[in-house]
């Protein structure tokens, strides 16, 4: 007999999440003020602050641009939808998974997807948290659905975030060009 926990029991404040905002939003605002623009970041100057570009990151071994650009944003709306994002999956994130999971699937799974970016688009500037994002989202949906007799109530009220956060980012991604 395993017992499945449903919530961690340590009475952690939920910071990790209001970190990882906190620092896009410092880092966006600091893009912004050298753009001289709140709405759109000039692309030049996010290649400069470490934003994913082929021929840097892989040609020139730029390797860390897989780290910095999770923290760049290309425009206001890109920070606001992916800090949405964040503070729905990550508060969520840190009530079902200890600090050191949580981080390890946040970094992880964005630069995977800072890799597959780069790989489908190796010549485009690539900047934002979304890799990041959408795998703490799908840790939580397998955590739920490998736990979904247990935790039944949670995992809906996660269902349905997830399927607003899904078709906004969609909606999103598609509408926007590049």
């Amino acid at each position: 007999y395993v017992q499945i926990p449903t919530k961690r029991t340590e009475n952690q404040p939920d910071t990790l999440t209001y970190i990882l905002i906190a620092l896009s939003s410092v880092v966006y605002s600091f893009s912004a003020r050298l753009s001289q623009s709140l709405i759109a970041m000039d692309m030049e100057l996010l290649v400069n602050m470490g934003a994913l570009f082929g021929p840097f990151t892989v040609l020139k071994c730029e390797w860390w641009r897989l780290i910095t650009a999770m923290f760049l944003q290309g425009g206001m709306t890109h920070l606001l939808m992916n800090m949405f994002s964040l503070y729905i999956v990550g508060r969520g994130a840190e009530m079902y998974f200890d600090r050191k999971s949580y981080v390890s699937i946040y970094f992880l799974s964005g630069i995977i997807g800072g890799l597959v970016s780069l790989y489908i688009h190796p010549v485009s500037v690539g900047v934002g948290a979304s890799g990041a994002i959408f795998g703490v989202f799908g840790a939580l949906a397998g955590f739920f659905l490998a736990h979904r007799d247990n935790i039944a109530s949670h995992s809906k009220a996660f269902m349905k975030y997830f399927g607003v956060i899904i078709a906004s980012k969609l909606v999103l991604g598609l509408s926007i060009p590049s």
